[in-house]
């Protein structure tokens, strides 16, 4: 904490990697980012994905955090053995971070190190979304884990119970979350084609509370894709981000997309 004060900043950043760490404490901009707590800690109808939401009548709220072990806590747990965290979308170099990542390491560090304010937070802008999507006619939809793997169904189950009517939504790659009597949380397994994440794979077709999987592709969706000798019906999961409207067990086919597009280690399929 005096280490923290010493810069002016509310967060303790001594997990974090040296290049991150030094980037905040030497650059104005940053240092100020880390010395106040987040006006926000997600948005609504904010991404390109979620924005076609809207045309199906659906209002998303969708949280980021700063994905992997960048924070210096682990924030996907199996994204070492899937070997997501290359080709994730948004998974930052530790060394020339922008302004997007700096701010989705602060959220991180909020969530990791001011636990009962972030719960408190989070329940503000859930009630926001609410209104919102009064206003507008569109049903709430809320997606926790945007670039994380948490187990919110552990860590603030409450949030489940407190809006009863709201559908939670997640891609998940640990195949052995169980949700006990929580309802309203729809869980698409991420399927990864590397070796050594197989046994996870087949332990997710076994979990009832994994309504799908969804896999990524290099180029283009096949009609079909077979899994363990299981065929699935391949349905885009580019048209929205809305996945509790899609069919239970099919896979849900995702293209390939920045980093992921040359992507060799097998969690992309060819």
């Amino acid at each position: 904490k005096e280490y923290a004060m010493a810069k002016n900043i509310i967060y303790d950043l001594t997990k974090l990697p040296d290049k991150v760490r030094d980037e905040i404490e030497n650059t104005d901009r940053y240092r100020k980012l880390f010395s106040e707590r987040p006006k926000h800690l997600g948005g609504i109808a904010k991404d390109y994905k979620t924005q076609k939401s809207i045309k199906l009548g659906v209002g998303t709220y969708i949280k980021y955090f700063i994905p992997s072990d960048i924070s210096g806590v682990q924030m996907c747990p199996l994204s070492n053995i899937a070997l997501c965290s290359e080709p994730c979308l948004n998974t930052a170099g530790r060394g020339g971070m922008n302004i997007v990542q700096m701010s989705r390491v602060r959220k991180t560090l909020y969530y990791l190190q001011f636990r009962d304010d972030y719960k408190e937070d989070m329940i503000r802008e859930i009630k926001r979304l609410l209104r919102y999507c009064k206003q507008k006619n569109l049903e709430p939809m809320i997606r926790p884990n945007g670039t994380s793997d948490i187990r919110w169904e552990n860590t603030f189950p409450e949030m489940f119970h407190l809006f009863p009517d709201v559908m939670f939504y997640d891609y998940t790659k640990i195949p052995n979350r169980t949700l006990g009597n929580i309802g309203n949380y729809d869980l698409t397994f991420s399927y990864s084609g590397v070796e050594q994440y197989q046994p996870f794979v087949r332990r997710a077709l076994q979990n009832n509370h994994l309504k799908r999987m969804a896999v990524v592709f290099r180029e283009h969706l096949p009609d079909t894709f077979t899994i363990y000798d299981k065929e699935f019906k391949v349905v885009s999961g580019d048209e929205s981000d809305v996945r509790p409207y899609d069919e239970e067990n099919v896979v849900v086919g995702l293209i390939a997309k920045g980093r992921a597009r040359h992507d060799t280690s097998g969690f992309v399929i060819n």
